[in-house]
């Protein structure tokens, strides 16, 4: 098996990229979860109708992130692109932080006090999302010597 140097280089920039976006994504959960800290926060009674949403979608919002990038992943090994990798783990960590956001709202809008396990499950939701770089090596055309 050959290897080529400037698909290697162009291989890097793209796991650097992802590693970047990865950073970004997870810098954003952190503001989730410390911004209820400085909101005025006043004791009011919780509203237990979008407590039940929010605790229902946001874990479902993780979940159904990993069958996006699974999809993704299996599509770029098929048609042999990086293209789809790159999509799919931009669209999963979205899917967290849709998850992190219900999160937040469940607090802001349903008052609820433990709006931080939500948080803290999108959050492993993207944890586990860490890009890989083999994902990309299986997605990028392999030329092989007979």
């Amino acid at each position: 098996m050959s290897t080529n140097q400037p698909d290697q280089a162009k291989l890097d920039l793209q796991y650097r990229t992802l590693l970047i976006l990865w950073v970004g994504f997870l810098s954003m959960f952190l503001i989730y979860y410390f911004l209820p800290a400085v909101i005025p926060w006043q004791q009011q009674p919780e509203n237990g109708l979008l407590r039940v949403i929010f605790n229902i979608m946001s874990p479902l919002l993780v979940a159904i992130s990993f069958f996006v990038k699974r999809h993704f992943l299996a599509r770029s090994v098929v048609a042999q692109d990086v293209r789809p990798v790159i999509t799919g783990f931009i669209v999963a960590a979205a899917f967290c932080e849709a998850g992190a956001l219900l999160g937040l709202l469940d607090f802001l809008a349903a008052h609820d006090r433990y709006y931080f396990i939500l948080i803290g499950f999108a959050l492993l939701g993207l944890v586990l999302h860490f890009p890989r770089r083999i994902h990309l090596e299986a997605a990028s055309y392999k030329k092989i010597d007979v």
